[in-house]
């Protein structure tokens, strides 16, 4: 018997309320088979305030933010500003390590939470104050390198201390729920961050909302639900000692496992099939002939939708996914995000472009639903290191989320280019998309390399 199966033999009787001997700790007492969804909810509880903070964010604070502080050049000031943010997330695997490896009476997973929470409240903090000073005072040329760099680093500092938070909790849920219920707590865990999207994006986009406090007061009372409702098993044993070797072999060794390789590898491509939304405001902007404002407010009608119907439908097929396979959800999503893209081609009005973002939001809504429960299926070692695994998975969106306009704008650019500078013609648009259907199949194509059905 080879070692992943002895784990997963290890897994197995562990989900039954058995032990080995030969483990080296006690791990965590699962929930019961038929978790309460409350329970469930609480456990899900930061990715909801994640999807309040970093959708919300990106779309409508940081532009406006940008304008500020790079007069003239916003533009490479937001671009070098989501480069930041997605650098931070490389924090997540070394600190899915160390918490792995946390012995404390608070279990492996509350510490680094409490701790990553506390390091983005002081930089939301920072950030609230810096916005309330641009608003009020405005800002003036002697200070504007300075006002750059406090806030490029309390920004830098939010985004770590989220990244320590998720990868944190990333592992709570091969901690507590039972391999039964993964597609449950999966789907759970697409509906919170759905909802806690559509939550900020309102608030700010439509209730004119201050971002900053708003943040703040999600993320304590997240933090007081997590110490409340969540309970954790601590280890019984000393951690091994962690060394550098350590820290750097993590960005690799869970990849070493072909099943969750591939998984990884068909995450990035989804994450880079889906990026070509980033461009959705100018598409609208341009092959429907309306103002910029205009077109701002079209695109966050459109985000609405899909975050609502995303919502929608990713607990029912987590659900589903229990009782069948997850990867045919998967290619069902990238079917059906592929057709969006060819009615979002084909659409000749705007409440086209709001139908098809329903099915958008479907699609997402499904692929969300058993995203993380199909990692979970696949950690090569779910006992010992779930959340370093379950960081370097995480890592795989941030790339795709990169790479994807790398590839699409250029081609965008060079297919799409008119006689004015900044407008596209519908065939570069065509194109854009055209490039993202063939990520999307790409990804779906990368789970058929998969050992078994999942």
């Amino acid at each position: 018997m080879g070692e992943k199966d002895e784990l997963l033999q290890s897994s197995d009787e562990c989900d039954n309320g058995t032990f080995p001997d030969d483990l080296p700790h006690k791990p965590n007492i699962f929930l019961s088979a038929k978790a309460p969804w409350l329970t469930l909810v609480m456990l899900n509880s930061f990715v909801w305030v994640y999807g309040v903070i970093q959708v919300s964010m990106f779309m409508l604070v940081l532009p406006r933010e940008c304008a500020v502080l790079f007069p003239g050049e916003e533009a490479v000031g937001l671009a070098s500003m989501l480069g930041i943010a997605g650098m931070s997330q490389l924090v997540s695997p070394a600190a899915g390590l160390f918490s792995d490896r946390m012995s404390s009476p608070f279990g492996r997973r509350r510490p680094f939470i409490v701790g990553g929470s506390s390091l983005a409240l002081v930089g939301l903090y920072i950030l609230w104050f810096l916005s309330k000073e641009f608003r009020e005072a405005g800002i003036s040329d002697r200070s504007i390198s300075d006002s750059q760099t406090l806030y490029i680093t309390a920004f830098f500092v939010v985004n770590v201390g989220l990244n320590i938070c998720f990868a944190a909790y990333s592992g709570l849920i091969p901690d507590l729920v039972q391999s039964s219920e993964l597609g449950r707590a999966s789907g759970i865990m697409g509906v919170m961050s759905a909802s806690g999207a559509l939550l900020g994006v309102y608030s700010i986009g439509f209730l004119d909302r201050e971002p900053f406090s708003l943040y703040i007061g999600c993320l304590i009372l997240v933090v007081v639900v997590t110490l409340l409702f969540v309970n954790e098993t601590p280890i019984s044993s000393p951690p091994e000692t962690i060394v550098l070797r350590d820290v750097f072999h993590v960005y690799f060794e869970s990849l070493k496992d072909p099943d969750f390789f591939w998984v990884w590898v068909s995450r990035l491509l989804y994450y880079m099939g889906v990026s070509v939304q980033v461009f959705m405001q100018y598409f609208i902007r341009d092959c429907f002939h309306m103002s910029l404002e205009d077109a701002r407010t079209a695109t966050a009608v459109t985000s609405m939708i899909t975050l609502a119907s995303s919502a929608s439908i990713a607990a029912p097929c987590g659900i589903l996914s229990d009782s069948y396979n997850r990867t045919p959800i998967v290619y069902f999503s990238c079917v059906l995000m592929i057709t969006v893209y060819a009615g979002w081609v084909a659409a000749f009005e705007l409440w086209h472009i709001f139908a098809w973002s329903f099915l958008y939001g479907v699609a997402n809504g499904a692929y969300l639903s058993v995203d993380y429960a199909l990692a979970c299926d696949t950690l090569p070692d779910r006992e010992e290191h779930a959340a370093q695994a379950l960081g370097v998975w995480g890592v795989a969106a941030f790339i795709g989320s990169t790479l994807g306009p790398v590839f699409s704008g250029p081609l965008l650019y060079a297919l799409g280019s008119t006689d004015e500078s900044d407008v596209y013609s519908h065939n570069g648009y065509a194109a854009l998309l055209a490039c993202g259907a063939l990520l999307l199949i790409l990804s779906a194509l990368a789970l058929s390399k998969l050992s078994k059905d999942y």
